[in-house]
């Protein structure tokens, strides 16, 4: 609490080859992409946490959160958010974690001390995704791209060469593992990151 995070997010994302950009609805501006908190209290005017902020293809853009003195201390989140390709960039995994840690003493020192493990969760549902990318091509064509400009090369065909998934993810692995001691107590900080559940 009471300190500034700056986050400098690079949009790599390859350029639509026809823009989306003047639909009003649905599955489009694939190629942009912007970042948005789950439990700060934070500004919601750019540079902290605007979700109307573009971050188009090529080019970067810093955030600057800055975080209350009297803010609780906790475990948050981020997530992209930029309207029309949110369900895209979420539903692949884009998300994270955002702890604001826990002032000196604030604790009991038997839980402060205790070792901690991150877990970020995942529900990847590819049929799910393959819907809303044949939404993003018809968006696409309906604009005038043609079915080569307009192709998803990720979520069309699916990660797995079209196989249907429907599986949760631990830190980005379908088996994880976590070794623990029996008969001590850990720390788990947990993210569970869904569009569809």
């Amino acid at each position: 609490p009471g300190s500034k995070l700056y986050l400098t997010v690079h949009n790599q994302l390859t350029p639509e080859k026809v823009s989306t950009y003047d639909s009003a609805n649905g599955i489009l501006r694939i190629d942009s992409t912007n970042i948005h908190t789950h439990g700060l209290h934070i500004s919601p005017l750019p540079p902290g946490d605007d979700m109307f902020t573009k971050i188009g293809p090529g080019t970067s853009y810093e955030y600057i959160f800055e975080i209350p003195k009297d803010h609780m201390p906790g475990t948050h989140w981020y997530h992209p958010h930029f309207h029309g390709s949110t369900a895209l960039h979420t539903g692949g995994g884009a998300a994270g974690f955002l702890i604001v840690d826990d002032p000196p003493g604030y604790l009991p020192p038997a839980i402060e001390n205790l070792e901690e493990f991150l877990l970020v969760i995942t529900h990847l549902n590819s049929q799910l995704m393959k819907l809303y990318s044949s939404m993003y091509e018809q968006n696409c064509k309906v604009l005038g791209g043609s079915d080569l400009d307009c192709h998803d090369k990720f979520w069309a065909s699916g990660p797995l060469n079209g196989a249907p998934i429907d599986t949760l993810l631990v830190n980005g692995l379908q088996e994880p593992r976590l070794e623990i001691v029996a008969n001590r107590w850990y720390r788990l900080r947990l993210l569970f990151s869904s569009i569809d559940v």
